[in-house]
């Protein structure tokens, strides 16, 4: 798992404002591999709430997060599964 976080020392005021206007919040995807093929797909909702450190959402955040996923995703026929730690999505038949 690779997580980054967005420098924020010695950035200019412009950069700073920039920063202040990205949505704090994101997600994990998980793809479980194995011989067979994909098993699974696991999406973990973050937020960095304001220090640029990604962390796992709670509460609102989280609720916020999966609710855009869902919602986004319907268009296109996908199922996705919310459950207290995140979304699970069933892979069909590869």
């Amino acid at each position: 798992m690779f997580v980054d976080q967005v420098p924020r020392e010695q950035a200019s005021d412009d950069v700073l404002a920039l920063y202040e206007q990205l949505s704090p919040d994101s997600y994990m995807a998980l793809l479980d591999i194995g011989p067979e093929g994909a098993n699974g797909l696991r999406i973990v909702p973050t937020s960095h709430e304001g220090t640029g450190l990604p962390r796992l959402a709670h509460g609102e955040a989280f609720n916020r997060i999966t609710e855009r996923l869902v919602r986004l995703s319907a268009p296109w026929g996908t199922e996705l599964l919310r459950d207290p730690g995140g979304i699970t999505v069933p892979l069909g038949e590869t």
